[in-house]
């Protein structure tokens, strides 16, 4: 509320108004809300996706973990095309617009990859023909993931198993 009004005196003129800072109001921060750090162990993933009943959402789930895929990349993967000899292209829902690919490195990686592609046939991405629209997968899967207990209510997301992905990697990186 106060870089509003500070934005309001500015537009005004009158700046020197109100002080420059919080702290000289006596204003505390809030508090700050952070899901950096958050991964999935082991023994928890082999527990979410025993719940995940749909194999469309446990194939998302896997690209995710293994792949690093966003929930909009997993759901819009087409692997019969995306995926080229070594290496998956992400291009559809990718962040930006800008396409990126990711090297099969890991047994893991060509598992999630297989189960993918037993899913899909030809130009079909994971999304179910009877999901009319994006919009309408997303919110059938986040009602399904929320009831196996995958959700902000849990402090475990979707996204968490993208940030498993990426400490796995980086760890190897670093080896």
């Amino acid at each position: 509320k106060l870089s509003h009004f500070r934005w309001l005196l500015l537009k005004i003129g009158k700046p020197s108004l109100l002080p420059r800072s919080n702290e000289e109001l006596g204003v505390k921060p809030g508090p700050r809300h952070t899901r950096a750090g958050k991964t999935i162990s082991d023994m928890k993933w082999f527990e979410i996706l025993q719940k995940v009943e749909h194999p469309r959402i446990r194939a998302m789930l896997c690209l995710a973990r293994h792949l690093g895929m966003r929930f909009e990349e997993a759901s819009l993967f087409r692997p019969h095309v995306d995926a080229v000899a070594h290496h998956v292209w992400i291009r559809r829902g990718a962040k930006g617009g800008r396409p990126r690919y990711v090297v099969i490195r890991t047994g893991e990686q060509m598992f999630a990859l297989e189960a993918a592609k037993a899913l899909t046939s030809g130009t079909r991405g994971l999304i179910p023909p009877e999901f009319a629209t994006y919009e309408k997968w997303r919110q059938y899967v986040y009602r399904q993931l929320r009831s196996v207990g995958i959700g902000r209510k849990t402090d475990t997301t979707f996204h968490d198993a993208r940030r498993t992905y990426a400490v796995i990697r980086m760890k190897h990186l670093i080896r």
